[in-house]
């Protein structure tokens, strides 16, 4: 629920920042262009932290002692 309401409330504040940070010109591309990465970073995300989750239990470069976090399955 936390993070529900800080992705909310980046949404919200978003063109205000890339107002001050971009300037107002092409306000309305530039906000396109920044959702359209935070979709793709939501979709390809998720798939990388599996892929290289997957790749380190294969070629077994974690210690399962040395973080206990990757013991977990449900961690990622």
């Amino acid at each position: 629920m936390m993070t529900t309401s800080f992705l909310g409330a980046t949404y919200a504040l978003l063109p205000a920042y890339e107002a001050d940070r971009f300037g107002a010109k092409d306000l309305n591309v530039i906000h396109g262009r920044m959702l359209t990465a935070a979709s793709i970073a939501a979709l390809v995300g998720p798939r990388l932290a599996i892929a290289f989750r997957d790749n380190f239990k294969q070629t077994n470069l974690l210690d399962p002692n040395v973080n206990m976090a990757l013991q977990y399955n449900d961690f990622f």
